[in-house]
């Protein structure tokens, strides 16, 4: 018996042995030189049925010496980009195949971190083309997903970073500076596109990229602004000089198909609505003086608090609690006065309710499209699932009856209380 228990050990430890050998190794392997990384993509509509596929391709920099391809020193490498290449097939997975007929490395996406659809395009529908983004384990589902105003590909043609000079984290740092102002979703990955694509009642909104046709024509910024208007869409912000690329607004979707538009304004509401803002800058009108504008930092104080009440018509009351500071008041007006703050909160409340509630009338009435989405908030008043699909949401929408309310707190004035007064 303890010879058998010996000659098992022994047939185990062989077996486990020879299993190692032939089951390990790496015959898959690729080297980081034999290897491009694919940081941007673009996606447009091309005639035939076919697609343009335009990538940039990085290139690894040396921390330490400034040039080469291999890393060095601590942290995450820098990557510079080449100039864009396109190719024209029939899917994605087609064009990197062809990519590789004038690319002498083996495309890679394990580094991509923006991918932009064109205009045309997202008006055409998107179902067929994110397939192979959620089938393809290259693709990661935190990629940054935008629209473009126009053709996609000329917006890396003319994209030219003010202050990252890596392609690959330049999606991450619009993502971050958005954060604080607003005026982007921040909810602009693959994996949140595709979320609200498959979810019943709800619309997906993508981050708006377009090319500022006046920086375009003069980028080192000559003759200064032109225009009296101040708009907050993308390729019509009122600018001098810079990247000719600018991101502000949204593009609103109904399914997989692009049906308008948010300007940046309306995206900061919709985050507000959303709960999704944590704090930005906003200006409102000045109630004692209507021709100055007062600034205000306004702060998240709680989640919006939704009730709903189904019938007909739909009837959605909103409550967005925020706390703000005066940063500006043109005016010179004391606000730290109790019954002039109290003025003060009236008329940005007011200016508040408007806009939001222009905003939702917007999304429901003129787009059927419900991006907050408020459905989330409406499920507890179905008994299953299955009802809560059935019930004819969108058609509801068009004729809801929406009331919103801001209550602003006015805590904090600034490092100065006193009005800054000039003497003569």
């Amino acid at each position: 018996m303890a010879r058998l228990d010996r000659f098992s050990r022994w047939t185990t430890v062989a077996l486990a042995f020879g299993l190692s050998v032939f089951t390990t190794g790496c015959y898959d392997r690729q080297e980081l030189e034999e290897q491009a990384f694919v940081t941007a993509l673009a996606i447009d509509k091309a005639p035939s049925g076919l697609i343009d596929c335009t990538m940039r391709i990085a290139l690894p920099k040396n921390q330490i010496t400034g040039s080469g391809q291999g890393g060095g020193g601590g942290g995450r490498t820098p990557m510079a980009g080449t100039a864009p290449f396109t190719f024209r097939a029939h899917t994605i997975t087609e064009a990197f195949r062809l990519a590789n007929s004038s690319i002498e490395r083996t495309i890679t996406l394990s580094h991509l971190s923006n991918l932009m659809f064109g205009e045309d395009l997202a008006r055409e529908g998107l179902a067929k083309h994110i397939e192979p983004l959620i089938r393809f384990r290259e693709f990661r589902r935190t990629v940054y997903v935008k629209v473009s105003r126009g053709p996609a590909r000329d917006i890396l043609m003319q994209d030219k970073p003010v202050l990252e000079p890596s392609t690959d984290r330049m999606g991450d740092a619009v993502a971050s500076a958005s954060r604080r102002s607003g005026l982007i979703p921040v909810e602009g990955h693959l994996h949140d596109l595709v979320t609200e694509m498959e979810n019943p009642h709800e619309a997906p909104v993508v981050p708006l990229i377009a090319i500022n046709q006046v920086v375009e024509k003069d980028p080192k910024g000559e003759a200064g602004p032109q225009g009296t208007t101040i708009s907050y869409e993308a390729g019509q912000v009122t600018r001098a000089g810079g990247n000719p690329v600018e991101w502000s607004g949204a593009g609103v979707f109904r399914g997989d198909r692009l049906i308008g538009y948010l300007d940046g304004d309306e995206v900061t509401y919709l985050r507000l609505l959303r709960g999704s803002l944590p704090a930005t800058k906003m200006e409102f009108h000045d109630p004692l003086r209507p021709g100055d504008r007062v600034g205000l930092w306004v702060r998240k104080e709680r989640s919006p608090h939704y009730h709903i009440r189904l019938g007909r018509p739909l009837l959605i009351s909103v409550d967005v609690p925020v706390d703000v500071d005066l940063i500006n008041a043109e005016s010179g007006v004391d606000y730290t006065k109790p019954e002039l703050r109290r003025k003060l909160e009236a008329s940005v409340e007011r200016e508040m309710d408007r806009d939001m509630q222009a905003l939702m009338l917007k999304l429901f009435h003129q787009y059927d499209a419900d991006c907050i989405p408020v459905s989330r908030h409406a499920r507890r008043l179905f008994a299953t699932y299955q009802a809560f699909v059935q019930y004819p949401w969108e058609q509801s929408l068009r004729t809801a009856q929406v009331a919103v309310h801001a209550d602003v707190h006015l805590r904090r004035f600034g490092v100065q209380m006193v009005p800054f007064n000039v003497t003569t």
